[in-house]
């Protein structure tokens, strides 16, 4: 072992070797902090002759922000393919990773001993044997021979081989993607394997259909939805919890996709026309897009990232452009119980309740009107504890457009789960003897005026 001869100044770390080293949980990172200010630096940290850190990363951060005194020493290496090498096995060797963490230093070494053997450096073993002959990296795992299976990575890894192919496909996307921060979620462990795995997945299937879509390639619309994993539900409860990222931009309220697209298939046909008039994040839109069917979107307030949603209060009624659309899809406030999330003082859940009806009695005529062939209006109930007066059911909904010449030919539940409530809020509930909101209806309404 050489004595150091270097300045503090000149120690340094390269994104190559710190991009090696998993950062620390913040619960390690204050333990070493706290052990380092009490205890000072007990482990010598490790550089090369020209000061770039190989082992030590964070001890160095801590004792420079500390203000303590640094100690190190330099090791030396027959090749930088070893001196990598080391630098993983130091990181193997010390840390408790998660099994991602560990499994890709092991590929990454696998990738060293390969371009050793392309470069036909001789007694590979012995060498690097050699430059690890150190008491204090008494548990580091034995270099041998390429590692060219995922089974041998799995072994070393403590892990299973389907996990080690898994965490070799999530790097091999987050690099292209340049995504380092679900990265830092795998070596934190806050991320699971499988997760991310699913997740990456799914959007290479995505971007291989709409890959095939802007081709042109042709897929009935049965396929389409089954390789979005919306697959058709052919009955009359459509449990979708969550707003789908792939569709509409963020919005207060936002409409699951997985409605949209039941809706289109049962109740439109390709080349239709689509009428969302409180379009939000323009999902409707985007699903339309995929769905081959024409749309307009209006919003009172158009979402900023949205150029394809027209300003519009549809108080005035639609526009002349949509006469004779096949489909309006009408997802508006619920009454009040969003209305601290609408910024917008022109909102009907800024209305009393008799003008908030008012306003749907209004567009369920101009609907009609406009040659509007039918309607699938999202609505729940509004339940006021406090004061029953201001309560509004479905059947309130229903019957005004029914006296604005519509009628009913479905009602379908969409459901939310039971674990959107916020766990410390069910024993108020039950406690008030009060009833949590699961459920909402799509009612689909058809024009009178066209006919049976």
């Amino acid at each position: 072992m050489q004595k150091a001869q270097l300045k503090l100044s000149d120690i340094h770390d390269i994104p190559k070797y710190r991009e090696l080293v998993p950062e620390l949980k913040p619960e390690e990172y204050q333990e070493l902090l706290e052990s380092i200010s009490e205890f000072g630096q007990r482990d010598p940290i490790i550089v090369n002759e020209q000061g770039v850190i190989l082992d030590g990363h964070h001890r160095f951060a801590v004792c420079r922000d500390l203000s303590k005194e640094v100690r190190y020493e330099i090791r030396t290496f027959d090749n930088v393919f070893l001196e990598e090498i080391f630098v993983i096995d130091a990181n193997l060797a010390r840390r408790q990773l998660e099994t991602y963490s560990r499994v890709t230093l092991l590929e990454h070494q696998s990738d060293l001993f390969s371009e050793i053997g392309k470069k036909n450096i001789s007694d590979v073993v012995t060498n690097s044997n050699k430059a690890r002959a150190d008491p204090n990296f008494k548990e580091f795992i034995k270099v041998g021979p390429k590692i060219d299976t995922d089974k041998e990575i799995a072994e070393r890894a403590k892990t299973s081989k389907q996990t080690a192919t898994r965490v070799k496909y999530i790097n091999n996307r987050l690099k292209n993607k340049g995504d380092k921060k679900t990265k830092r979620k795998l070596e934190l462990g806050t991320y699971s394997i499988n997760r991310v795995y699913t997740e990456l997945k799914n959007e290479e299937k995505d971007d291989d259909l709409k890959s095939k879509i802007a081709k042109g390639e042709k897929l009935t619309e049965k396929e389409l939805m089954y390789k979005l994993r919306l697959p058709v539900r052919p009955y009359d409860v459509w449990n979708y919890f969550k707003p789908d990222p792939r569709y509409g931009k963020e919005y207060p309220g936002q409409v699951p996709a997985g409605i949209i697209f039941q809706t289109l298939y049962f109740f439109t046909r390709i080349g239709n026309l689509v009428v969302d008039p409180m379009a939000g994040g323009g999902v409707v839109g985007d699903v339309c897009k995929i769905m081959n069917r024409k749309c307009l979107m209006y919003d009172l307030a158009p979402h900023k990232d949205r150029n394809d949603i027209t300003k519009l209060d549809i108080g005035y009624g639609l526009p002349n452009e949509c006469k004779n659309a096949d489909l309006v899809f009408w997802d508006p406030p619920y009454y009040k119980k969003k209305e601290s999330e609408y910024d917008n003082p022109g909102s009907i859940s800024s209305l009393s309740k008799k003008g908030y009806l008012e306003s749907f009695k209004e567009a369920a005529e101009d609907f009609r009107k406009k040659g509007v062939k039918k309607v699938a209006l999202l609505m729940s109930d509004y339940n006021d504890y406090e004061n029953e007066s201001e309560n509004i059911f479905i059947w309130d909904y229903v019957r005004i457009f029914e006296n604005a010449g519509w009628k009913v030919v479905r009602h379908i539940h969409c459901d939310d789960s039971p674990t959107l409530i916020d766990a410390t809020f069910i024993p108020k509930l039950i406690e008030a003897r009060k009833l949590g909101r699961l459920t909402r209806s799509l009612i689909i309404f058809k024009n009178k005026d066209l006919g049976p």
